[in-house]
């Protein structure tokens, strides 16, 4: 009898490495340029919150967490299969 190897992966990327003639991994130059821009507009948005008619505690705390997301929205969309 012949013996089937079944291996499962623990995530989608693992499988799609594992098999690189069905898929190739693809380096994405838009996606981080784009997640960058939105990161130096919130960054000035943070150094200048009157550019917002709200609070500018609020504006600034949310410009944060835009810097933060859009950073690692960056980091995280470099490479894609």
């Amino acid at each position: 009898m012949e013996q089937k190897n079944n291996k499962y992966y623990s995530y989608i990327s693992e499988y799609y490495a594992a098999n690189p003639t069905k898929f190739e991994k693809r380096k994405n130059n838009v996606k981080p340029m784009l997640y960058y821009g939105l990161a130096v507009v919130a960054v000035i948005i943070v150094i200048f919150p009157g550019f917002i008619p709200v609070a500018g505690w609020l504006v600034r705390t949310v410009g944060v967490i835009a810097v933060l997301i859009c950073l690692l929205a960056a980091y995280l969309s470099n490479f894609d299969y």
